[in-house]
């Protein structure tokens, strides 16, 4: 059956790292992020915060997951209108997805929260983890990701090599490369 146009799933759509990827978006019906950056597909975010709570119950995905046309999919991945771990019921969602389909799932995230014990727990239960970094100073994360306060560099990057410590799935790091960014490559590299 096609999910509705009010619904937390949505494809599945064709990716070219992933395959046939259905998308969750746990954040439903505000964009919502710890980021506000300059090259959001979403524009202006609606809730710029790093406070997590539930946005939308986990009945509520399971049951939108119950008539999208999931068979069809390689992957399901969180992703949509913000930042995914800013759901409280991430992880548990990542496991009835998992119950339910059996297939790979895979988390898109700006990794601002991976300091959290509780978020890396959370994501421990996906396959995959692509965490973004586009800047190798906090200079530059202010111009391209102009984070919500509290958010820095040292951060983030405390965060991911924790997560990696203790996650034994596939991790990857994206970097939107732009002309105001290029010429931090080399130490993002490093």
């Amino acid at each position: 059956m096609p999910v509705t146009a009010l619904s937390t799933v949505y494809g599945p759509v064709k990716s070219w790292r992933l395959g046939r990827s259905l998308g969750i978006d746990l954040l439903y019906e505000s964009s919502i992020c710890s980021f506000r950056c300059v090259y959001c597909q979403l524009g202006k975010i609606q809730v710029p915060t790093q406070d997590r709570r539930v946005w939308v119950p986990t009945a509520q995905v399971l049951a939108d997951l119950e008539r999208a046309d999931w068979q069809s999919a390689d992957v399901v991945t969180f992703s949509g209108n913000g930042e995914p771990t800013l759901a409280l019921n991430l992880g548990e969602c990542i496991r009835g997805v998992k119950a339910r389909t059996g297939k790979p799932v895979v988390v898109l995230t700006n990794a601002t929260l991976l300091g959290d014990p509780a978020v890396r727990a959370d994501l421990a239960a996906a396959d995959r983890v692509y965490v973004k970094l586009d800047a190798a100073s906090d200079k530059m994360l202010r111009i391209v990701d102009h984070p919500v306060e509290g958010v820095t560099l040292d951060g983030i990057l405390d965060g991911i090599k924790a997560f990696r410590a203790e996650y034994s799935g596939y991790l990857a790091i994206q970097t939107m490369v732009m002309p105001m960014n290029v010429g931090e490559v080399d130490a993002l590299c490093a």
